[in-house]
């Protein structure tokens, strides 16, 4: 459906939801079972005040939560009857955090930093806090936004220098290599060998997704399920992932947990609401 200029429109249900990538992967971790400080900005306003009241009940640390926006990031998403939807984002200035002394000597005590999305924060903000993370040998993992992905290989390849595991889906890769989608052979070629990056995972929609490492690579079936909300499913695999590859080191149970955690995510309403716990 087009929307058109000047139009009205009626929908059947309202709906409130918590979201926003690095939110829904801090609290898919911490019910996991990791110590997870989220790093972002929020307001003083009355969605500021709910999200940071839902965090705590999440368990998610909030000791970086910078809350000096003139108002709180809101998204409204268009939901059809199949589960598919589109997003209109109102970010407000929360793309550019604050690297400081007191973010720096937290990162000194961490084991990984998830970098997700931030695609207004400036590139050589973002390269000195994913720079200053790897020479204190912290685990990147990084899923960056669309935007910065289509800008190609040379404007993305300086993050790559300091990625452990890369998380994008196949029309992401599509960019960052110059080709179209369907001339990319997910079954055919190591994509953490010709990136350069140790681990490399891909989403292809309904068709699964892949594993790449340096030694091996493998698809990852997908998952019957019952579509109803499919926004935060991405944050669900990645962070699904994440959070299982760093207690086992086997990736195919963190594939497997993964698809798992997306699943759960999709047949709810919601992008926090379905996570699963891993104790």
């Amino acid at each position: 459906m087009s929307l058109a200029y000047g139009g009205k429109y009626t929908v059947e249900k309202f709906y409130q939801f918590f979201g926003g990538g690095a939110a829904n992967a801090s609290v898919s971790l911490a019910r996991q079972g990791f110590s997870v400080w989220l790093w972002a900005k929020v307001a003083e306003d009355e969605f500021g005040q709910a999200i940071y009241k839902n965090l705590l009940t999440e368990r998610v640390k909030l000791d970086l939560i910078e809350r000096n926006l003139p108002q709180t990031p809101l998204s409204a998403i268009l939901l059809d009857k199949e589960g598919f939807r589109t997003i209109i984002n109102y970010r407000a200035a929360a793309d550019t955090l604050t690297y400081n002394e007191k973010i720096k000597n937290h990162l000194a005590n961490f084991d990984c930093l998830a970098l997700f999305s931030l695609p207004k924060w400036p590139k050589e903000d973002k390269l000195k806090v994913l720079q200053a993370a790897k020479k204190m040998g912290l685990k990147i993992f990084l899923s960056l936004h669309g935007d910065e992905y289509r800008k190609g290989l040379s404007w993305v390849k300086d993050y790559f220098t300091c990625c452990d595991i890369l998380d994008l889906n196949i029309y992401e890769l599509a960019d960052v290599l110059g080709r179209k989608p369907e001339n990319i052979a997910l079954n055919k070629e190591n994509y953490a060998k010709i990136l350069g990056i140790p681990v490399v995972l891909v989403t292809h929609d309904k068709n699964g997704s892949y594993f790449y490492s340096e030694t091996q690579s493998f698809w990852q079936s997908p998952l019957t399920l019952k579509r109803v909300d499919t926004t935060g499913a991405g944050d669900a695999f990645s962070s699904g992932f994440l959070g299982k590859y760093l207690k086992t080191g086997d990736p195919k149970k963190a594939m497997q947990f993964a698809a798992q955690n997306a699943k759960a995510e999709i047949e709810v309403l919601g992008a926090q609401a379905g996570l699963l716990k891993d104790k």
